[in-house]
Parts: structure tokens; sequence; C-alpha cells
């Protein structure tokens, strides 16, 4: 179970990075979605970046991942990491 746990903190996501790059400059481009591995997300973000409305958007998702806690991220975000975590043994 360790080594579960072990690879699944390798893979997580950072919420203090999806929040940075969510903020409406990058986020407008959709640089968030392709780090958090909504691939498809990003490409639409980024194809209609010249409208301005994935910018206005990404604006909400900055101030979603801000108010939103490390645990409500990791389980929206890292659901592998937030399922494996709940079994840390001590060594």
């Amino acid at each position: 179970m360790n080594k579960k746990l072990r690879l699944a903190k390798q893979k997580r996501k950072s919420k203090r990075t999806a929040t940075i790059l969510a903020f409406p400059i990058l986020g407008g481009l959709g640089i968030h979605k392709f780090y958090l591995g909504n691939i498809g997300q990003g490409v639409l973000y980024f194809l209609f970046s010249f409208l301005l409305i994935p910018a206005i958007i990404s604006l909400f998702e900055f101030i979603s991942y801000l108010s939103m806690s490390v645990e409500s991220f990791d389980i929206k975000f890292n659901p592998e990491y937030s399922y494996y975590s709940q079994f840390k043994t001590r060594n």
C-alpha cells in the first residue's frame, strides 16, 4: 500500500500551482486545464482565448481554487492520492 501512496504522491497536482495557472492571464489560455489533465478543455480555452470568455471563466476558477481547501482539491483533482492517503501507516 505504501508503494501506491508514494506513486500517487508523485502524480499529485499542486493546488498552489493550479491556482497560479488559473489566474486570468494564463488561465485564459487554458494552461491550468492542461496542468490538471483536462486536455480537451485546455484546447477549447486556447482556441477561444481571443474572445476573452475563457479569461472570465478562469477568473471564477481562480477564485474557486483559492477558496478551496487542500483536501477538497485533492478529492476533486487527485482522487488516487486522496484514496491512498487515508491508509497511511507509520514506519
